[in-house]
């Protein structure tokens, strides 16, 4: 089966070293694949998007030499194809409404506890949201870099929201049909996203699409153990650095040293470095670090 990826991040801001480097991880599994890599927008969320954030990262990444192939993708353009996924779920009477207060959500904890779950549509008066009735079952991955995972969804979350009460379509819905359509079939992302992972497995099943291969990245911490985002300030990669953001993510992710690095002095030359490392990341022979904390610039 050919190989098709994919990096997928929000148009909330610009990208970090955190963002560029799970881009980069996705790209270069791409490329030593011989597959495919494609560039989506998830621009749904419109409450997070900020202006001009979908060209700048557009541009961050043609200056690190990160090319996509084909059309960018947009998934504000696919609302339609939602619309007529959930519908095909609701048919199947596997979605519920739900208008539980924040109070009364805050009060079950972490795992709903499916107060909604057996009450009749005209007892659920707008806004409501609409969740997944989740089975009692254990669901797996093999995770590439994490190794095999395990969950009980009903137990660890209960029915998950897959379109939320202002409307909005959940990202773990959204992103299984967006995958689904684009063919993808490798995923390289963040390994905060692991735990979001089961619920799209969940997603898939439901219907019958093919599985693919999750390999879940270190995050990049800052030096207070809190995760590079946009919501903590984190700032922004500076394109006309492209060659040092590229050193210093070869360094901080252990696929590279100082030496060897401070050699190198074009975007293609760094690139062909980093595909012979993640080639022997691929194969075992080489350990990413299960975190990445900058405490200072390199």
């Amino acid at each position: 089966m050919a190989y098709i990826g994919r990096f997928a991040p929000t148009p909330s801001g610009p990208l970090h070293m955190g963002s560029l480097s799970t881009a980069l991880l996705s790209w270069l599994d791409a490329r030593i694949h011989s597959g495919k890599w494609h560039l989506r927008i998830d621009d749904i969320d419109t409450p997070r998007i900020k202006p001009g954030s979908t060209n700048a990262i557009l541009q961050t990444l043609r200056a690190h030499g990160l090319d996509w192939d084909g059309p960018v993708q947009y998934q504000s353009t696919r609302l339609h194809i939602y619309r007529e996924y959930l519908e095909q779920l609701e048919k199947r009477h596997l979605t519920y409404r739900c208008n539980c207060s924040r109070k009364v959500l805050k009060q079950n904890g972490l795992v709903y506890k499916g107060t909604c779950r057996n009450k009749t549509s005209p007892e659920i008066h707008p806004p409501f949201a609409i969740r997944l009735k989740v089975p009692e079952k254990k669901i797996s991955i093999a995770d590439v870099l994490q190794g095999t995972q395990t969950v009980d969804l009903a137990a660890d979350s209960g029915d998950f929201i897959i379109r939320r009460r202002d409307g909005i379509f959940a990202y773990h819905f959204a992103t299984v049909l967006d995958d689904f359509d684009l063919g993808v079939t490798n995923i390289v992302r963040g390994i905060d996203l692991l735990p979001s992972t089961f619920a799209q497995v969940l997603i898939r099943d439901f219907f019958s699409m093919p599985a693919v291969s999750y390999a879940h990245v270190p995050l990049w911490l800052q030096s207070d153990e809190r995760k590079f985002s946009k919501q903590n300030s984190s700032r922004a990669v500076e394109n006309h650095l492209a060659l040092q953001n590229l050193r210093q993510a070869a360094i901080r992710l252990q696929l590279a040293g100082e030496d060897e690095t401070s050699e190198i002095q074009s975007i293609a030359g760094m690139l062909d470095l980093l595909l012979a490392r993640w080639q022997q990341v691929s194969t075992g022979h080489r350990e990413l670090p299960h975190k990445v904390t900058v405490d200072r610039e390199l």
